[in-house]
């Protein structure tokens, strides 16, 4: 019928299982202190810091959950020192606290009062995603959005309490509300909400349910009595289309149809029809219908992606790339039903095709957690007591023992720095002029990537630089002549301003020891006016045809 019956080694020295390597300690481990930095903009664009790993929910469509479990912190000590240490070596203007569940961080406002006192006026912003929207975060989120409020995120995941019951999301109606309440009070208008579409014994009334929620989050704006006035409440509701995932209790679940996911698709635009503030998104089902089939596939699908691959689907992460047609017919030359792996549940006793990896939870925890979501029942989070999913037993210690024992919460000194006043600082900024050769590959650097390489650099050096004020503190920073792309430069001027005294060749040593490959300072000087003094600019043409070319043309 197209199940697998075993799986058995064929190789004498592979064992039956593959389990999953687990280190407790997470501040006793290797990390990335100085990771490169490229020369163009990308998307990830800033320092990571991954403040702990695992989660304590326990969401049954969540495959992270499940696999990365068991939740171990990075001290709150070591996070500081990595922060002071990625920051100087890359020289970024971001941070970002990375984990499953921010808030869920026990140290959380600790780490973030160290960065916004250590950072201040130095042009470093503080990112904070996967926060729980509630009192204690949006506390957090306050000092690092002090004065711009951008939009917030909430993650209901679904438009029903019932349905949030039967996912295990553990946020409830009064939660979400409570939060979006006190969020239009600290001054936001912008709310991104995130649900997902054909979630496990979904009706009609829980799509219902998802307009009816965000109508009662924008009453809670439209009923404030000190409505910021000029200001417009901002709605996103943006739908995934649910995936069925190895290792998760819904791994046994089927994705719904792509007519059915249509269909609901359409409902929930219909009864958000005439509200202007809410804007409403989807992901592609027909992606989504791929990544399920993808998801619960076994290996028989490398033929299946060898083949896509030549029918040309290459870069499918782009939409207007994405060959829908092209897939279909490469399931269809292999023989191979998108609807078994897609559109078919899968009964408990299967035998699946990942179970030779075990990430330490059990089957049996996968099976009763799936049992529960159809009755209704939520399980509660890790930290409000042990749900006997395995991974206790597999370590051979209790999952939370380092916190329970005050190893992740012990007070840390503060370091001592003598600043000085922001103030003296202004008054004491002495101009300067540097001028560097751009050459080799770096002629293939935007003007707009070579102002962000040399900020980067100027970071890096510590060299007393002047930042501007206001919300978003930067390195004043100006090149009074932009070089074309793809011209080599020989003296080209860069202006700054600097705080303290020091030699112009100590500024233009420091600098060559940042700057990346084909930049490279060759003097400083003090310009009288900062952007003023270049009368003319200086070009040689080379031209590498004959003379005869050369009269002929």
């Amino acid at each position: 019928d197209g199940t697998i019956e075993a799986m058995i080694p064929n190789n004498p020295h592979a064992p039956q299982t593959v389990s999953k390597q687990l280190v407790m300690d997470m501040s006793d481990t290797w990390y990335p202190e100085k990771p490169v930095v490229p020369y163009l903009r990308a998307t990830q664009d800033r320092v990571v810091l991954e403040i702990m790993r695992g989660c304590i929910r326990g969401c049954r469509f969540c495959q992270a959950g499940m696999v990365y479990r068991p939740v171990r912190e990075r001290s709150l000590e070591e996070l500081k020192r990595l922060a002071r240490t990625m920051l100087k070596s890359t020289g970024h203007e971001e941070i970002s606290l990375s984990s499953l569940s921010s808030s869920d961080y026990t140290k959380l406002e600790g780490i973030v009062n160290f960065l916004i006192d250590e950072f201040d006026g130095k042009g470093v912003n503080v990112s904070l995603p996967s926060l729980r929207i509630d009192a204690f975060s949006l506390d957090v989120m306050s000092k690092v959005q002090d004065v711009k409020k951008s939009s917030l995120t909430f993650a209901p995941e679904a438009g029903s309490q019932r349905l949030r019951d039967v996912i295990n999301k553990g946020l409830t109606e009064e939660i979400i509300l409570e939060g979006a309440g006190q969020a239009f009070e600290g001054g936001w208008q912008k709310v991104k909400l995130y649900f997902m579409l054909g979630l496990p014994t979904e009706t009609d009334e829980d799509i219902i349910g998802i307009a009816d929620l965000a109508k009662r989050i924008a009453d809670l704006y439209f009923n404030m009595k000190d409505r910021p006035r000029g200001q417009k409440l901002s709605i996103s509701i943006s739908c995934a289309t649910f995936v069925p995932k190895p290792f998760t209790p819904f791994q046994f679940e089927p994705q719904i149809s792509v007519d059915e996911i249509n269909r609901r698709q359409k409902l929930l635009l219909d009864c958000v029809k005439g509200k202007r503030y809410i804007n409403v998104s989807y992901h592609n089902y027909k992606i989504s219908v791929l990544e399920a089939a993808l998801a619960k596939g076994d290996r028989r699908q490398g033929a299946v992606i060898k083949r896509a691959w030549e029918l040309g689907c290459k870069f499918d992460g782009w939409d207007e790339l994405y060959n829908f047609d092209a897939w279909m017919q490469a399931f269809a030359d292999t023989n191979t039903d998108i609807e078994f792996y897609s559109h078919r549940g899968s009964a408990y006793d299967e035998q699946m095709p990942w179970e030779h990896l075990d990430y330490m939870v059990t089957k049996e925890f996968l099976i009763r957690e799936n049992k529960k979501a159809h009755e209704g029942i939520a399980t509660r989070n890790c930290r409000e007591g042990c749900s006997g999913c395995g991974v206790n037993k597999a370590v051979g210690r209790e999952c939370f023992a380092d916190e329970k024992s005050g190893a992740l919460t012990s007070p840390v000194p503060a370091q001592a720095t003598a600043e000085v006043p922001h103030g003296e600082l202004l008054a004491n900024k002495k101009p300067v002029r540097v001028f560097f050769e751009k050459k080799g590959r770096a002629v293939y650097i935007s003007h707009l990537d070579l102002l962000r390489a040399m900020q980067r650099a100027l970071k890096r050096t510590e060299l007393p630089v002047w930042y501007s004020e206001g919300f978003n503190p930067r390195i004043y920073l100006n090149f009074p002549l932009a070089l074309s792309l793809g011209v080599e430069g020989t003296r080209e001027p860069m202006d700054f301003y600097i705080v303290e005294d020091i030699s112009f060749e100590e500024i233009v040593s420091r600098l060559n020891g940042e700057l990346p490959e084909g930049l490279c300072a060759v003097g400083a000087a003090a310009p009288v006016h900062l952007n003023k003094e270049i009368g003319f600019a200086e070009y040689t043409l080379t031209y590498s045809g004959s003379m005869a070319d050369v009269k002929a043309a």
